[in-house]
């Protein structure tokens, strides 16, 4: 269209001085201005945004004829994977900010009155998956990935675990209770199918997730995924300073309250982007080189500690009774799973061995199982996570067009 001498880039001015019809199957780029003044939006509440060739909702102004449209037939709108979508929010400069719509602190409150926070990454318009974070962990740890997220073509849904973070406790909680908690979640962020991703301890959760909702889930992903931590493969592959964790769990929980209560004090300090000497030598001794190589990224470790940092914030207990779960017989029978299964680990892994995570796979049907010889537990993810994305991607491709959208959570 001629440019109009009014106009400008925060207020375009258009002519419309011709009509130019689409041709059957003609994809256009279109731009759709959200006047939101005077409506605040809050954490957990939804903007619906529904496109329609007509006004739904009568006209403008009363004794105003109503415009009807010349279009017919099916109009299809594309939006995610090549044809990305964004929100844009004005700014009092009369800028516009286009915003990821991330947030760290967002919060469902669940029907029995639970309330569970979760943080978001990535692009706002890509592919729905969520994000379970491994033991003792937060919400947070996607920060380790750093700018991986924003290319992910990936939106991330990170939740903390009850009693874990800002979650509320849930009392005597086990892994068919995360996936209703998950299913709520989903309900609530208006996703009828999505990805899961687990790194390290939240590979069961997955996988509990994978059996009970196998309408809902597309893909199951799982890195450096942790299992049965009491299990013959732990013990004959660990040395006993790599299974100690595990034991107190098991036999003492006291004991286990009080190494987390460590764990808590010391991570309560601000930590630096990288390691000091001290930390490396300290690290050298518990973890094969490839992990410590992950950590001597700037700004990782600090992201890491950052996510331990949170998950004991409010006190050990849900990080106690949680590692008590992975010591006991799980909720869910992971032989029943269905949807497409696969694993990932480093040949290096000192947290969880490589043959537990070989003995559980192969009791998945079809599931798959991809190693990285030279990786430890923390460098598998941190050095192959565009790969996994990569994975995510490819299971769940039709699901990426919408014909009526629904935004991403809007928050302060």
């Amino acid at each position: 269209m001629p440019s109009h001498p009014l106009s400008t880039n925060e207020v375009p001015a258009r002519s419309f001085d011709r009509v130019e019809k689409l041709s059957p199957g003609e994809i256009a780029e279109i731009e759709i201005e959200l006047m939101l003044i005077g409506l605040m939006l809050y954490p957990g509440e939804q903007l619906h945004f529904v496109i329609s060739s007509r006004n739904l909702l009568g006209t403008l102004m009363p004794a105003i004829e109503e415009y009807v449209g010349a279009n017919s037939g099916q109009h299809v709108i594309h939006t995610g994977g090549e044809r990305p979508c964004h929100l844009g929010t004005a700014h009092s400069n009369g800028g516009i900010n286009y915003s990821n719509m991330n947030g760290a602190d967002n919060e469902l409150i669940l029907p029995d009155g639970r309330k569970l926070c979760y943080a978001e990454y990535g692009d706002p318009n890509g592919l729905p998956v969520f994000y379970f974070h491994g033991a003792p962990s937060s919400r947070l740890e996607p920060e380790m990935f750093g700018d991986e997220l924003s290319s992910s073509g990936l939106r991330i849904i990170a939740p903390d675990r009850p009693g874990i973070g800002r979650s509320d406790w849930q009392e005597s909680r086990s892994f068919t209770n995360w996936a209703e908690d998950i299913e709520n979640l989903a309900d609530h962020l208006g996703w009828e199918t999505f990805a899961l991703l687990g790194n390290s301890g939240g590979g069961p959760y997955v996988a509990a997730c994978a059996a009970l909702l196998p309408e809902r889930v597309t893909a199951a992903v799982v890195v450096s995924g942790g299992w049965r931590m009491d299990a013959p493969e732990v013990k004959a592959n660990l040395p006993f300073v790599n299974r100690l964790f595990w034991i107190l769990a098991r036999r003492f929980p006291l004991g286990l309250r009080l190494l987390l209560t460590t764990m808590r004090k010391s991570g309560s300090s601000v930590q630096p982007d990288l390691p000091s000497e001290a930390d490396l030598k300290r690290l050298q001794v518990r973890l094969p080189a490839p992990d410590v190589a992950a950590l001597s990224v700037p700004g990782r470790m600090k992201a890491t500690s950052a996510s331990i940092a949170e998950a004991l914030s409010r006190g050990t207990k849900g990080e106690a009774w949680e590692a008590r779960m992975y010591v006991h017989p799980f909720s869910f029978d992971h032989t029943r799973i269905r949807v497409p299964f696969s694993a990932f680990h480093g040949g290096l892994d000192r947290n969880v061995p490589l043959a537990l995570v070989e003995a559980y796979v192969a009791q998945i049907p079809n599931a798959t199982l991809k190693v990285w010889p030279e990786d430890g537990h923390l460098s598998a993810p941190c050095n192959h996570i565009s790969e996994v994305f990569e994975v995510i991607r490819k299971s769940s491709t039709e699901h990426s067009g919408r014909v009526e959208l629904i935004s991403p959570q809007l928050g302060e």
